[in-house]
This record gives C-alpha cells, sequence and structure tokens, in this order.
C-alpha cells in the first residue's frame, strides 16, 4: 500500500484532495510537532470523517487546556500542549522564551506550550483549530512578530512597530517619534540583537499602524505596502 506521511504545515482538504485524485487507495498520515519536541508528536491515518493531527504517539501526552493550564473536556477547543521524554531543555540563551514557552504541568514535569488551538476528539485524536497568536514562518524558521515588534520598540525613538511575513521574508513598520533618523538605521541595531532569521528584510516609517473596525492590526494592508500594493 502506497503511504503518504505529511507534516510541517497544516494538512488543507484541498491538499487531501488533490492527493486522493492521483493515488486514491493511498493511506494518508497527518503528522504534526516541532523542533523544541524532537519532531512529530502527534500522528493519524486521515479516515475521511475530518482532517485531524491524529493521537499522540508513544512516549508523548498531549494536553488540551485553558489559560489557566486545566484540562479541557471532549470538544472543547483550548491551547495544545506536549510533554515527554523527548522534551527540549529550552531555547539556548533566551531564558525568557524558554520560561514562556516551557512550563510546568500540574503532575510535576514540564511541558511545552505550543502556541496551537485544539480539541480532543472522543476518539482521542486532536483536531486542530489554528494558532493563538501570529506566528509566521519565514525560510523554514517559526518567527514571533511580537519578538522582533519588542525589539523595535525598545528603541527610543519608535512610538509603534508592526512586523508581516511576506513569503520568504520579514517587513516592519514602524511609527517613529519626532526628530528620529531614518528607519533603515533600526536595522543596524537589529542585527546585533536579533538572531539573523528575525530581522526584517525591508522596514518603512509610517504615521500609524492600520487597525481593523475591531482594533486589531491590519496586518493584511501591511503585506500589501510591502509588496508595493
Amino acid at each position: 500500500m502506497t503511504r503518504w506521511i505529511v507534516s510541517g504545515e497544516p494538512l488543507e482538504p484541498v491538499h487531501v484532495a488533490a492527493l486522493r485524485s492521483v493515488t486514491p487507495d493511498a493511506a494518508i498520515v497527518n503528522s504534526y510537532g516541532s523542533s523544541e519536541v524532537a519532531g512529530d508528536v502527534i500522528a493519524g491515518e486521515q479516515n475521511g470523517n475530518g482532517i485531524t493531527l491524529g493521537a499522540p504517539v508513544p512516549g508523548t501526552r498531549i494536553r488540551v487546556l485553558d489559560s489557566a493550564l486545566r484540562e479541557l473536556p471532549t470538544g472543547v477547543i483550548g491551547e495544545i500542549y506536549a510533554s515527554g521524554v523527548q522534551l527540549a531543555r529550552g531555547y539556548l540563551h533566551r531564558p525568557g522564551q524558554t520560561a514562556t514557552r516551557f512550563v510546568a504541568a500540574a503532575d510535576g514535569g514540564r511541558m511545552y506550550r505550543t502556541g496551537d488551538l485544539g480539541a480532543r476528539l472522543p476518539d482521542g485524536r486532536v483536531a486542530f483549530a489554528g494558532r493563538t497568536d501570529g506566528q509566521l514562518k519565514v525560510n523554514g524558521h517559526r518567527v514571533e512578530p511580537g519578538e522582533v515588534e519588542a525589539a523595535l520598540t525598545r528603541h527610543s525613538d519608535v512610538l509603534d512597530a508592526a512586523v508581516v511575513g511576506t513569503g520568504a521574508t520579514l517587513a516592519a513598520f514602524v511609527v517613529l517619534a519626532a526628530g528620529a533618523p531614518p528607519a533603515d538605521v533600526l536595522l543596524t541595531g537589529l542585527a546585533d540583537e536579533l538572531p539573523r532569521h528575525l530581522v526584517p528584510t525591508s522596514i518603512q516609517a509610517i504615521d500609524a499602524i492600520p487597525l481593523l473596525p475591531n482594533g486589531k492590526r491590519d496586518t493584511g494592508a501591511l503585506r500589501a505596502r510591502a509588496s508595493g500594493g
């Protein structure tokens, strides 16, 4: 039997349909994980009853928790946490981010906060329900825009900042204080402060960060502006 094992990005119905069109009898296995847990920690064959992440692999415990780290009942969406022998110790030389992502579990162990939303199904599988944040993937690296924005706003000349992904690059937008030097000057400082993959390719000064009617940042408008639209 042909078996397709997919991982790295959310599996969408269009992907399943494309595979079925060329190999209708193939088994499609969806795998889920990250470097922080040494690879895939959830996997499962897709059975046609909606796409799921699958069930925890042996040696792994998956929890779906609320904001107070309480276990949620079946069918209720919460954040996905992973624990097991493969859990990383943390991020090298980045204690702040380590403390945010690697947290204590109720049983005394440690668990990794994935930043993904999901719900446990009656059969034990987990369904994916999106992200809790605006995490991006740029050139294979997972990027937290907030980390870059925080680095920018630590600069005394920056009143506000926003970072968006434009395919394989990052674009930054800043609201500058009166009399501030050109925005490009900020990139030099970021190169000294952040890993290379977190340094935006471009930076633009704007009058204000655009907002949606609900008050959230209009990242679509920023991406269009970064692309010259």
